[in-house]
């Protein structure tokens, strides 16, 4: 059934492996294609049951006229078993293929494109030789400052108001607070957040 279940699922996706069984299927529909139990066999004999139908019949939808499946669960190679499949001039075209891919020494570099690779990756290129005027300089710096700071008019998480209860002062920073009291801005962060549980002597306000 997982055959018969994978099958069906590529046919119904539209991307059935087999492109003339997808085709059939796609203009006949599947009311067209039928599917059954032809004999029970151990599982160890199936690809054998299965090759004698395949020679029995006229086997239309078969691509391969040989079974070399394994057991319905993926596809071997077509070369698994056979003695010499290849030709000496096939394999000597494939080691040389491999051997330019995978090893340095079978596709050298020349020295003038390694200069070249190098210069290209050395340094800077785009600011080479370009230095800022003094007056682009104070220009970046004014577009920083007052509101065009992304800053600009936000606090962040360490600027709230905090108070001494002991000696009445404020501080307009939970940092400042801290270096106040010789304490770290962070503990002092983490215990001012839970109220129930702090105990120093600065509230926020």
């Amino acid at each position: 059934m997982y055959r018969w279940r994978k099958h069906r699922e590529g046919l119904i996706n539209g991307n059935h492996h087999n492109k003339k069984l997808q085709q059939h299927y796609n203009k006949y529909g599947s009311n067209d294609l039928s599917y059954k139990i032809i004999v029970e066999c151990p599982e160890d004999s199936l690809v054998d049951y299965e090759q004698f139908f395949m020679d029995a019949s006229s086997a239309y939808f078969n691509l391969a006229p040989a079974d070399r499946c394994l057991l319905g669960f993926g596809r071997i190679p077509w070369n698994k078993g056979l003695k010499n499949p290849y030709t000496p001039e096939t394999i000597s075209r494939m080691s040389d293929s491999a051997r330019k891919r995978h090893h340095p020494k079978g596709n050298e570099i020349l020295e003038s494109t390694r200069r070249k690779i190098g210069d290209s990756k050395r340094g800077n290129r785009y600011n080479v030789g370009h230095k800022h005027t003094e007056e682009s300089i104070n220009k970046m710096k004014a577009s920083k400052m007052g509101k065009g700071n992304a800053m600009y008019g936000k606090t962040t998480h360490n600027a709230k108001m905090v108070i001494n209860l002991e000696t009445g002062i404020f501080y307009d920073s939970i940092i400042k607070a801290a270096l106040s009291a010789g304490i770290p801005a962070y503990s002092l962060g983490r215990a001012l957040k839970n109220p129930l549980k702090n105990k120093t002597k600065f509230m926020l306000v």
